[in-house]
C-alpha cells in the first residue's frame, strides 16, 4: 500500500482492525493474554501510521460504551494512542519540485513555500475523516503561507490542486 498508493500522493485508509480481549482459559496465561492485544494496538498504528496510512479501530463496544461515551478499555485506548505518539511522519521538509512544506510534524503552524503560487488554483487541508478544514483560494495563494494555526494535533492531508495537476502532503500536528 504504501509504494503503490502513500508514495504516488494517494490517501491509504485502513479500517476494520482490531485485537479483541477475552477470558482465557488455564494453562492459558490471561496476563501475557493482555499484554499482547496493548502491544498490537501500539505497534499496529505505529507501523502504519510510520507508512503515511491512517488507521481506523474497529471497536464492537469493547473499547467505547457507544451509549455512554465513556472509555471502557483504557489500556486499547492508551496503546493506540502511544502507537501514534511513536510513529515518525517522515522529513522535517517535504520538497516536491517547486513546493516546500515544512516543519513536518510541526507545532505552531506549517510553511508552504511555493515558486510558481501563480499556478496554484487552491490549498486544501483535510482532516482523517476527510473533511475540508481550511482552504486557501487562487487569490490568496503567496510564495511563503502559514498554514493550522488553528488546527487541533493531528494527521492531515495538505492538497495542493494547480492547473492541470494536484500534490497531496501528510503532515503532523503535535
Amino acid at each position: 500500500m504504501k509504494t503503490k498508493f502513500v508514495d504516488k500522493g494517494i490517501p491509504v485508509l485502513i479500517g476494520e482492525y482490531g485485537a479483541f480481549r477475552k477470558q482465557v482459559i488455564a494453562p492459558s496465561d490471561q496476563t501475557l493474554h493482555n499484554a499482547s492485544i496493548k502491544s498490537f494496538y501500539r505497534y499496529f498504528v505505529k507501523s502504519a501510521t510510520n507508512k503515511g496510512i491512517i488507521t481506523y479501530c474497529w471497536d464492537t463496544g469493547g473499547i467505547f460504551n457507544f451509549k455512554t461515551g465513556k472509555t471502557n478499555d483504557s489500556d486499547v485506548l492508551s496503546a493506540i494512542m502511544q502507537g501514534a505518539k511513536d510513529a515518525t511522519t517522515g522529513t522535517q521538509v517535504i520538497k516536491d519540485a517547486a513546493i516546500e512544506c515544512y516543519p513536518n510534524p510541526f507545532t505552531t503552524s506549517l510553511n508552504l513555500k511555493i515558486d510558481r503560487y501563480d499556478e496554484i488554483d487552491r490549498i486544501t487541508v483535510f482532516d482523517r475523516m476527510g473533511r475540508q478544514v481550511e482552504t486557501i483560494g487562487h487569490s490568496a495563494v503567496t510564495s511563503s503561507l502559514d498554514l493550522g494555526a488553528t488546527l487541533k494535533p493531528d494527521l492531515y492531508l495538505v492538497n495542493i490542486a494547480g492547473k492541470g495537476w494536484t500534490k497531496t502532503f501528510k503532515v503532523i500536528k503535535k
